[in-house]
C-alpha cells in the first residue's frame, strides 16, 4: 500500500467491531493490530443477608480484560427467577461494580464493554455466577 491515511474496521465472529485510523509515511511504518484480553470476572466479593427473609445482600464484581466498562453494560440476573434482573450497578472504580439490596438467591452477571464485546460464559455459568445466602432459622 502506498503511504497515506487509512481507516481500518475489524469485526470478529461475535459481531464485536472496532475501527481506527493509521497514517503511514513510509513502507517501513508498520501497522500493528492488537486485541483486548477477553472479558472475565476477576472476583465476586459477596455479603450475605443478615437475617432470615432480609434483602440486604451485596456483591462487588471486579472485571478483568476487555475495554472500558460502565454500569449500563452490566446486568445481574437472578438465576432462580429469570425474570428478575438488576441493571446499572454502582461503579466503584474503572473495573469494579456493586449491587445492593439483594435477596438470597443464585445470581449471574452479564457484561458488555464499550466496544460491544461480551463475557463469554455458558450454563452452568461457572465463570459468572455467585450465591447470596441467608442464615438458617
Amino acid at each position: 500500500m502506498p503511504a497515506g491515511t487509512y481507516t481500518i474496521i475489524i469485526a470478529d465472529v461475535n459481531g464485536c467491531t472496532t475501527s481506527f485510523t493509521q497514517e503511514t509515511n513510509t513502507a517501513s511504518a508498520p501497522l500493528v493490530l492488537t486485541e483486548p484480553i477477553p472479558i472475565a470476572v476477576g472476583s465476586f466479593d459477596t455479603r450475605n443477608v443478615t437475617c432470615l427473609g432480609d434483602t440486604d445482600g451485596t456483591v462487588n464484581v471486579v472485571i478483568n480484560g476487555g475495554n472500558l466498562f460502565d454500569p449500563t453494560g452490566l446486568t445481574l440476573i437472578d438465576i432462580n427467577n429469570g425474570t428478575a434482573t438488576f441493571p446499572n450497578p454502582t461503579q466503584i472504580s474503572a473495573n469494579e461494580f456493586r449491587w445492593t439490596n439483594l435477596a438470597p438467591s443464585n445470581y449471574r452477571v452479564t457484561i458488555t464493554d464499550s466496544k460491544g464485546c461480551t463475557l463469554q460464559d455458558v450454563s452452568p455459568w461457572s465463570n459468572s455466577s455467585f450465591d447470596i445466602t441467608q442464615p438458617a432459622l
